[in-house]
């Protein structure tokens, strides 16, 4: 099961989001997320 909303505080580690530029932030949600469905489906996804 996938979480719905995703906390990428939970992935960084160090700085929290709120210590990084919006751009940076968006950047490693997009990347996490991608990462969470790759491993929930278990193949590779394109970007």
């Amino acid at each position: 099961m996938r979480l719905k909303q995703l906390d990428p505080d939970t992935y960084l580690f160090g700085e929290g989001v709120s210590e990084l530029p919006p751009r940076d932030a968006k950047r490693i949600r997009e990347r996490v997320d991608h990462e969470i469905m790759e491993i929930f489906y278990g193949r590779n996804i394109q970007r």
